[in-house]
């Protein structure tokens, strides 16, 4: 008959996953978990993202901070910075030589409608709230 024995020292490990070797905190006869110590972390976007358990990878993590990449139009991207940029929903008010009318538009419908036609030629546009 033999008798179980759990060595009782602290485990001399590095914490599965972690790339600062962070030392485990279980005991020498418990499986090493991935590392749990909080760290900062410069994700692929360039943000940083603070609070992050050291074994996640970058790929894992997603940053939520708003986008902020320059549209087509120039106006900046509104979604978060992990989803791809979707058109334009801020809102125009679009002055047209011919014909004479001012009309509010979302800024993606205007550049699909109007860019590149010769027969409407903007004079210029802001945005709706503005006026």
């Amino acid at each position: 008959m033999y008798l179980q024995y759990n060595c009782t020292k602290p485990c001399e490990n590095i914490n599965k996953k972690c790339s600062l070797n962070h030392k485990c905190e279980k005991m020498c006869y418990e499986d090493c978990s991935l590392c749990t110590v909080k760290v900062e972390r410069i994700l692929a976007c360039g943000h940083i993202k603070k609070d992050v358990p050291c074994g996640l990878s970058i790929d894992e993590i997603k940053c939520i901070l708003p986008c902020e990449r320059p549209l087509k139009c120039d106006h900046k991207c509104q979604s978060q910075c992990y989803e791809k940029c979707k058109p334009c929903e801020n809102q125009v008010r679009v002055i047209f030589y011919i014909p004479n009318v001012t009309i509010c538009l979302f800024c993606f419908v205007y550049f699909i409608l109007y860019l590149g036609r010769k027969n409407y030629t903007r004079l210029w546009s802001f945005n709706c709230n503005e006026m």
